[in-house]
């Protein structure tokens, strides 16, 4: 045991002398030391997906969120872990809208795919709604979102900074299939009927909806429309509606009656 004692420290200065001579220190004062490490900060060196020649600058976006700029596009990349950490500091408010209107940015439906900076992966792309046309590009393999040039101020006014995450939700994009659907539908029928007709369509069907005989005025209403029934619901030629309760008898059973 005092043998080993003698021996470690003399091996360390022969550790030491040699390092000092080859100007290689780093590695054998690690090696002499085992338990000494040297600790420091990564710094990513990232390329920017739009110019892949310039190199993004890190830069504080909000506080406590860094992101990565490119100073040639405006772009933002979001690290994911950087935007999770400084969502959880976030306190847990109902998501509102920022007062103003949101700034005007170009639909960029038709913006070539990007490529992300750390894995080298294309970006897919997720769209917003709320009343914005732009698209938020994200990686599969880190989580990393791509912003344009704006759309971070945009996504503030709509309150969508705090639920980031959520855009590339499956729900998120579900619904928001179902509401440009709807929208489309307003459009194409409102251009059809005519505005003060389509109004006070609309207004029928919102009143059908919540009727609780609603199934009842929808065969009334398909019945007057086939066999072109007056208001006061007599068929022409002495013909009964198909959903009357004369037609649901069929005749074998009323001459059996």
């Amino acid at each position: 045991m005092r043998t080993k004692q003698r021996i470690e420290p003399l091996m360390r200065r022969s550790a030491f002398r040699l390092a000092a001579n080859s100007g290689v220190c780093g590695a054998l004062l690690i090696m002499a030391h085992p338990r000494r490490s040297v600790r420091f900060k990564p710094r990513l060196i990232l390329h920017s997906p739009v110019y892949p020649e310039t190199i993004m600058q890190l830069r504080e976006i909000e506080v406590g969120l860094e992101a990565y700029e490119c100073l040639k596009s405006g772009g933002l990349w979001i690290p994911l872990q950087s935007y999770l950490a400084w969502k959880e500091r976030q306190p847990q408010v109902t998501i509102a809208p920022v007062e103003g209107c949101a700034p005007v940015l170009q639909d960029d439906s038709r913006q070539r795919a990007l490529v992300c900076p750390e894995s080298g992966r294309l970006l897919l792309r997720y769209r917003v709604g709320h009343g914005l046309q732009f698209h938020l590009d994200r990686s599969p393999a880190t989580g990393g979102v791509w912003l344009d040039k704006g759309e971070w101020e945009a996504l503030k006014s709509k309150g969508l900074h705090i639920a980031l995450h959520l855009i590339f939700s499956a729900a998120y994009q579900r619904q928001l299939r179902t509401s440009e659907y709807v929208q489309r539908l307003t459009v194409t029928f409102r251009d059809r009927i005519g505005a003060a007709d389509f109004s006070r369509v609309a207004e029928f069907a919102a009143w059908l909806v919540s009727h609780p005989k609603r199934r009842d005025i929808c065969c009334y209403l398909l019945d007057s429309l086939e066999q072109g029934t007056e208001p006061d619901g007599a068929a022409p030629n002495g013909s009964q509606p198909i959903c009357s309760e004369t037609t649901r008898t069929s005749p074998a059973a009323g001459s059996r009656r």
